[in-house]
């Protein structure tokens, strides 16, 4: 019977440390939370709100009387910038996207998601995915797609495309080829650097010290 008792605790000792850890989930919000938020207006005026961003729907979204809704395009033409926990988003081409670097040069990041579907089944009990941008289509649910979890069986894959605004000239890359194209006189340096360092172009931090860089050599 003590034997039992021993075992008994054990198991439920390690039930609770594995209750302890959480699952690290990849959302297709930009930040874990609604947060509070300031919206600046040309105007001058301020507003705040609970404020997130969804990289799915690539829409600025708040939340109001417990309903989730997008900034509406006649609302963004009023809008001059959102500031979310010290990060700044203007709004170019009709998108949201966040200021990086604010200098002789402006970098951007346009925050992008694509989502997995759970699959079908494939052969060898195997299941075939698909990846797609445009996938919240057909994962609509009864709340609208501006739910912060994704529907069981679906997986974001977020990732960055970055604009880098240079003597009024707006120029788009999302990888290190791209980028030599905009740094044609720099690829030395360019190289240089991605050896010695281990760019990530998903992490935005990684992407702005590249930047800094390639800037001072000038």
């Amino acid at each position: 019977m003590k034997k039992i008792l021993i075992s008994f605790a054990l198991l439920t000792a390690y039930q609770m440390s594995l209750a302890q850890i959480k699952p690290v989930e990849v959302s297709h919000y930009l930040f874990p939370d609604f947060t509070q938020g300031t919206i600046l207006m040309k105007n001058g005026t301020q507003r705040s709100a609970q404020l997130n961003y969804n990289s799915m729907t690539e829409e600025m979204v708040f939340e109001e009387r417990g309903q989730r809704l997008a900034i509406s395009e006649a609302d963004m033409q009023r809008i001059d910038s959102v500031f979310i926990e010290g990060r700044i988003f203007v709004i170019i081409n009709q998108k949201f996207k966040e200021v990086l670097i604010n200098d002789s040069y402006i970098l951007y990041a346009e925050h992008k998601c694509n989502v997995v579907s759970p699959g079908k089944p494939a052969a060898y009990g195997g299941r075939s995915h698909s990846s797609t941008s445009t996938s919240y289509g057909r994962i609509t649910t009864s709340a609208g797609i501006y739910e912060l979890k994704l529907p069981d069986g679906y997986e974001a894959k977020p990732y960055i495309v970055y604009w880098l605004r240079k003597s009024d000239q707006l120029e788009r890359f999302a990888n290190a080829r791209q980028l030599r194209r905009l740094y044609s006189d720099k690829r030395n340096e360019l190289r240089d650097y991605t050896r010695r360092h281990d760019v990530d172009f998903n992490n935005q931090d990684d992407v702005k010290r590249l930047i800094r860089f390639l800037e001072k050599t000038i």
